[in-house]
């Protein structure tokens, strides 16, 4: 049975992250730097590929643009690990011909790099590493004489001269393949035609990716970095394709998630060292959103309060609402714990005995749970969500977004609850409660 033991779990202090010199990078097809200094380099490389290649005809214009682009992206992607500091200074890149033909998702030209980079490995600009092992990358990086080119330009490669390219899709529709028996799990990113909707989609992404990179958002005495640069700010906004449905019924009615920003991968205990123009940041939170929506989607008034917590024990709420989330998303009975939560629940709890206790909780619920709710209720807590930040926007403010609530500085806090508020009751008609925590500068936090 689900007892409750033990008591609750310490606020640890931020850890910091490993040194980038042991990380790895994969090539990024958007990259671009604002340096003039990109350019000369492009033009002196195209000469060199002109002289080693001795063509009679001279390259159509389609050609030689897609030569340009591509430098231009080789060359940014490795003064990026050179800012980076990476030892060595390796850019993972993929050089298998796609199977499929090219979609919205693929940056056009893309399939020419391979011939490039022999081209540039060959001229000793590069040296290339071809992989012979299914599943890992072969790897691309510069000479020590362009090592030393890139490092020459004053003022040097800086985070904050790079960003996303144009171009980029933002708005992804998905599907997750699940093996159970190998225990695999694959994402595939279906094509679709736009549509008025997907293209408002697209422009209310650009303005919250644009708010993001002009932003001073930086982590507690560190400037900055390889994590939180404005190329790992811009937002992606993915909706899913639940399980029943093909990959032709190009619906946009589940899911709409945004990801890819720095912050998201951040642990709650980790926040408190994010900085918004200089200052702390407030963390404000819908509080029990996922069940309060599924209560207004069967026409019932939520009840108040934190709808996880007395389940079993204040202490084991992240657990039970990570089997409360699992229970709106599947469409069969729960008969194990999902992976992860048994760290979180008290010892001896299984599926059955949380899985009756949530049900006599939240007994209106009944028919609504097990039923694959979860995804069409992600996608009214990511238009709740979206349409704060654009308030923000408007207001003059940069929220920082999770899934379920925002972090913006702390002088707007109360702004932010009242849009969140505001904005949740034009989408669901109803007033859904907001959580707002300020961190301080012992790095805890206090209620706002």
């Amino acid at each position: 049975m689900c007892s409750a033991r033990g008591g609750p779990r310490k606020f640890p202090q931020a850890g910091h992250s490993a040194p980038e010199s042991n990380r790895g990078y994969f090539f990024d097809p958007w990259l671009t730097a604002a340096k003039p200094e990109i350019k000369g380099f492009c033009e002196f490389l195209e000469m060199e590929l002109r002289k080693s290649e001795r063509r009679v005809r001279r390259r159509k214009e389609k050609d030689l643009a897609t030569v340009r682009d591509l430098l231009k992206l080789v060359l940014v992607n490795l003064a990026y690990v050179l800012a980076a500091k990476l030892n060595p200074p390796a850019v993972a890149v993929p050089l298998a011909k796609p199977a499929q033909k090219r979609t919205r998702y693929e940056r056009a030209g893309l399939r020419h790099l391979p011939v490039l980079l022999q081209q540039l490995a060959d001229l000793k600009y590069i040296a290339l590493r071809k992989s012979r092992r299914v599943g890992r990358a072969s790897t691309v990086e510069p000479s020590s004489w362009l090592q030393d080119r890139l490092r020459e330009v004053r003022p040097p490669f800086r985070f904050e001269h790079f960003g996303r390219s144009e171009g980029e899709e933002i708005i992804i529709l998905s599907r997750t393949l699940k093996d159970e028996a190998a225990g695999t799990r694959d994402v595939i990113q279906i094509d679709y035609v736009d549509t008025e909707e997907t293209n408002a989609f697209r422009s209310e992404m650009h303005k919250v990716n644009d708010a993001l990179a002009r932003a001073d958002v930086q982590r507690l005495g560190a400037p900055v970095s390889f994590d939180t640069g404005p190329s790992r700010r811009a937002l992606r906004r993915i909706f899913n394709l639940p399980a029943g449905l093909t990959n032709e019924t190009q619906t946009f009615a589940f899911g709409g998630r945004c990801y890819h920003g720095w912050w998201q991968n951040l642990d709650a205990e980790q926040r408190w060292s994010i900085l918004i123009n200089g200052g702390r940041i407030a963390d404000l939170d819908f509080e029990s959103m996922f069940l309060r929506l599924a209560y207004l989607r069967t026409g019932i008034e939520p009840p108040a309060g934190d709808l996880y917590g007395d389940i079993v024990a204040p202490e084991y709420r992240d657990g039970v609402k990570q089997v409360v989330n699992a229970m709106l998303f599947r469409t069969t009975p729960l008969q194990r714990l999902p992976k992860g939560s048994p760290g979180l629940l008290p010892s001896g709890c299984t599926a059955r005995t949380l899985r009756e206790a949530i049900l006599n909780k939240h007994s209106p619920l009944k028919g609504t749970f097990e039923t694959g709710l979860g995804f069409a209720l992600m996608r009214t807590e990511s238009d709740i969500l979206v349409r704060t930040m654009l308030r923000l926007i408007d207001a003059g403010y940069i929220g920082l977004p999770m899934h379920d609530g925002v972090m913006v500085p702390q002088g707007a806090d109360k702004t932010t609850q009242k849009i969140m508020g505001d904005v949740s009751e034009e989408i669901v008609g109803f007033r859904l409660p907001v959580k707002a925590v300020r961190y301080d500068q012992r790095s805890s936090y206090a209620p706002s």
